[in-house]
C-alpha cells in the first residue's frame, strides 16, 4: 500500500511524490524553492571528473529471490507484464535488471531509456514497503544535472534528496515517524550529512551520495550494473 504525504506550507496542503521526473513533484519543488531557493554554493572537487549516466536504481537488502517473487507479485497486481526471460540473453535490450552485489540486491533498467523506465519512485517506494527492507533509490539525471536519492528504513522513506546544477528538481524531504515530513535545503543537508559546516564552500554531491549508499553498503556505485552477477531479467511484455 502507497502511503501519501504532502507538504503543508502558508499555501496550503501539496502532494508528494519524491520523483525528480514527475511534473507532481516539480510542482510541490517549485512550492517550496519559490521562497526558499538554496543559496549554498556548490565547487564539486575533482574526485569525480566526469558525470554518472542516466540511470536509476534499486539497492535492496533483501535476497534476489525474494524481490523477483516481489517484483512479480506487484507487476500482477498492476496489471503491468513481467516476464521472466533470465534465459535468453537476446531479450535482455529494454528490461529490468536483478543484480548481486555482496549483501544487497540491485535493481535497474541499464539498456533502457530513461523516460521510459518502471523503475521510478513511485514504483520503488511500493517495492521496499511489500519487503519491509532497507535501501535506497538513486540516480542521475542529465536534463538537469539532477543527483537524487531515497533512503529507506524497514520499507519506509526516512529522506529523499534531490539537487540539479541547472533549474530542476532540489530539495530534501525528511520523513517522520508520525507521518508528518519536513523540508530542508538539498546542499545544506548533504554539507551536514558529510561533516561540513553550513558556511563550506566544498560540496561534492557525488561524495554525499556515495557516502550514503556506503553506509548501506553498495561501494563502489555501478550504474550500468557491468561485471555484477545478474540473478534474473525481467522484461515488459505489454505496451506500458
Amino acid at each position: 500500500m502507497m502511503h501519501n504525504w504532502f507538504l503543508i506550507d502558508e499555501d496550503g496542503f501539496h502532494p508528494i511524490h519524491h520523483s525528480p521526473r514527475t511534473p507532481q513533484t516539480a510542482r510541490t519543488a517549485q512550492a517550496w524553492t519559490r521562497n526558499h531557493a538554496s543559496t549554498t554554493p556548490l565547487h564539486t572537487t575533482p574526485l569525480h571528473t566526469t558525470d554518472w549516466p542516466a540511470f536509476t536504481q534499486l539497492a535492496v537488502d533483501a535476497s534476489p529471490a525474494r524481490v523477483h517473487q516481489a517484483l512479480l507479485e506487484l507487476s500482477a497486481e498492476n496489471q503491468l507484464e513481467l516476464e521472466d526471460v533470465t534465459p535468453n540473453p537476446e531479450l535482455w535490450n529494454e528490461a529490468l535488471y536483478i543484480a548481486n552485489d555482496r549483501c544487497l540486491t540491485l535493481v535497474g533498467e541499464p539498456m533502457t531509456d530513461l523516460d521510459e523506465r518502471i523503475l521510478q519512485a513511485p514504483v520503488a517506494e511500493t517495492l521496499m514497503q511489500r519487503l519491509a527492507a532497507n535501501g535506497a533509490f538513486f540516480g542521475y539525471d542529465p536534463a538537469c544535472e539532477t543527483l537524487h536519492l531515497t533512503v529507506f528504513d524497514a520499507g519506509r522513506p526516512v529522506f529523499s534528496w534531490a539537487d540539479s546544477n541547472l533549474p530542476g528538481p532540489s530539495y530534501t524531504l525528511i520523513f517522520h515517524p508520525d507521518h508528518t515530513c519536513t523540508h530542508e535545503d538539498p546542499r545544506y543537508f548533504a554539507l551536514h550529512k558529510l561533516g561540513f559546516p553550513p558556511t563550506s564552500p566544498l560540496l561534492d554531491r557525488y561524495a554525499f551520495v556515495e557516502s550514503q549508499l556506503r553506509t548501506l553498503g553498495l561501494d563502489p556505485v555501478c550504474p550500468e550494473l557491468l561485471e555484477k552477477q545478474i540473478a534474473a531479467v525481467l522484461r515488459h511484455t505489454a505496451p506500458r
